[in-house]
C-alpha cells in the first residue's frame, strides 16, 4: 500500500491525542472511563464486576492487559467496531479533541505498530510495505469528516 506523504503513521506525539492511550473523560454504557482504552476493553466483556475493575484500572497499558484475559462476551467480534466508533464520536465531541483532530486535515491516519497488530492497525510486511486493515485510523478518518460535516 503506497501512503501518502502527509499521512499520520504513528499516534505519538504530535498527534498522540488521537491514540486509544491518551487521557480524556469517555462515557459508554453510562460509566465514565479515563481513556478510549480502558472503555473499549471493558466493553468486551457484559459482566459488571469486570467492568468496574477495568474502570478503577491505574492506566490505559493495564486495562489493556486486562482486556486480553476477558471472557470476552459472545457477540464481539460483531460489535467491536461499532464500540470502537461509539468511544471515538464520544471522545471527539469535546471541543479541545475535535479541534485537533481537525486539524489533521485530509492526512491519512493509521495506526502503525510494531506488534502485529493488523485488524486496527497496520504493520510492516516482508518487504517493507504496510499492511492491514487500520480499522482504527478509518473510524478516525471517518469521524473527522462526520465533524466537518456537522461544522
Amino acid at each position: 500500500m503506497q501512503i501518502l506523504e502527509n499521512a499520520i503513521m504513528k499516534l505519538r506525539k504530535p498527534y498522540g491525542f488521537l491514540s486509544n492511550m491518551a487521557a480524556c473523560n469517555v462515557a459508554f454504557d453510562g460509566v465514565e472511563y479515563n481513556s478510549i482504552e480502558h472503555a473499549y476493553q471493558a466493553a468486551r466483556s457484559l459482566a459488571p464486576v469486570y467492568r468496574t475493575k477495568v474502570q478503577m484500572s491505574q492506566n490505559p497499558v493495564w486495562a489493556k492487559r486486562m482486556g486480553k484475559g476477558a471472557k470476552t462476551r459472545e457477540d464481539w467480534s460483531e460489535v467491536k467496531v461499532d464500540v470502537m466508533l461509539e468511544l471515538l464520536r464520544a471522545k471527539f465531541s469535546a471541543e479541545k479533541f475535535r479541534v485537533k483532530l481537525l486539524a489533521t486535515g485530509e492526512a491519512f491516519i493509521a495506526e502503525g505498530n510494531q506488534h502485529g497488530d493488523r485488524f486496527w492497525g497496520m504493520v510492516p510486511d516482508e518487504q517493507g510495505e504496510l499492511v492491514g486493515e487500520n480499522w482504527l485510523g478509518r473510524l478516525l478518518m471517518k469521524v473527522r469528516e462526520e465533524i466537518r460535516c456537522a461544522s
